[in-house]
């Protein structure tokens, strides 16, 4: 049968497929880091989209993904992004967004955990300010796959 892992990388994909109906906008954008990348095309299968590989450099300085992605959109009225990496990466960019300086972030990263296959989610309004809607999210997960 499917292992583990295939069944965590499933049920976040179908996941984050199923908030779309209220959360997607026309444009859609699915990137990951290398380690992600197979939940990340389970992701964009599911979304019939491109997938986008960020550099290596992404997981040591995960600042200039912050700074690509996590903005105003600027051609479409409304962009959905959807990030797929590791967890320290993505505790950077939510405390990116919760107005922590890259330093604060940096050093705060170590103080908190998301469990894999978790979904959070923010909503960048066009003013610049972003709300933060979920963290951590596993309740599409079955009970004999949360944790590691």
């Amino acid at each position: 049968g499917p292992t583990r892992r295939n069944v965590q990388i499933e049920a976040a994909a179908a996941h984050v497929k199923g908030l779309s109906e209220y959360m997607v906008s026309g444009h859609l954008t699915v990137a990951c880091t290398a380690a992600a990348r197979e939940t990340a095309a389970a992701v964009a299968q599911h979304f019939k989209s491109r997938l986008q590989q960020l550099p290596d450099s992404v997981a040591e300085q995960p600042e200039a993904a912050f700074l690509q992605f996590f903005r105003p959109p600027a051609e479409h009225g409304r962009d959905t992004v959807v990030l797929v990496a590791e967890d320290a990466a993505l505790l950077y960019w939510l405390l990116r967004a919760l107005h922590m300086s890259p330093e604060e972030a940096r050093a705060m990263i170590p103080s908190y955990r998301i469990s894999h296959a978790s979904v959070t989610l923010l909503n960048m309004r066009a003013d610049g300010n972003m709300k933060v809607v979920a963290v951590g999210d596993t309740g599409h997960l079955p009970l004999d796959c949360l944790g590691e």
